[in-house]
């Protein structure tokens, strides 16, 4: 039974309602952390494209890579983070056969053909089986960097000089989607 007149106008108009919210379709979460009195915006991690080596699948030595970024500023905000006052971050995590990014570590991102040397990424590893490891690598950049990787319609990634992927229309949504946590200011669009 579908209830009274007035309950089924009610579902429609709700349904109408919540079809013209944007859904956000990748997760952003904010944290805020008391003790460092800082805000951070904390992307989900998304599959990249397949990695090869010499240009050759990877696989078995990389199983499989991941992407994740974050923005962080001062204070406890709900919104977003000023961009004049606000760090980034750009985390890779591979599944991997062996402990393959703990000495090669350089980053260089090929950002719509034009080539980016981002700097050296800090590295740890943990082990999830014998034979299966997790590598993360990181690095700090400033807003600038996640904002030209939001507005990116390709993007190829250099790890350690050997390893290489594309990221995927999925990681480049993510990053519109974070971007719209950073605030602009006069002179920074």
């Amino acid at each position: 039974m579908l209830g009274s007149d007035e309950q089924v106008k009610g579902q429609v108009a709700t349904a109408q309602t919540s079809a013209l919210q944007p859904i956000p379709l990748h997760d952003i979460t904010a944290r805020f952390d008391k003790f460092r009195d800082t805000t951070s915006f904390v992307s989900e991690r998304t599959h990249t494209g397949s990695v090869t080596f010499g240009g050759k699948s990877a696989w078995p030595l990389v199983r499989s890579m991941d992407v994740m970024a974050g923005i962080a500023c001062p204070g406890q905000l709900s919104v977003g983070c000023p961009t004049s006052a606000s760090s980034g971050v750009l985390r890779f995590t591979a599944t991997t056969s062996n402990w393959h990014f703990s000495d090669k570590r350089e980053l260089i991102l090929l950002i719509d053909g034009e080539p980016l040397k981002v700097g050296t990424m800090t590295w740890n590893g943990q082990v999830l089986e014998a034979d299966d490891l997790r590598e993360n690598l990181e690095i700090e950049t400033g807003p600038l960097l996640l904002i030209r990787l939001a507005k990116a319609k390709k993007v190829e990634v250099q790890l350690g000089g050997i390893f290489e992927f594309p990221l995927t229309e999925e990681n480049l949504a993510v990053f519109k989607e974070l971007n719209v946590h950073l605030l602009w200011q006069e002179g920074n669009r």
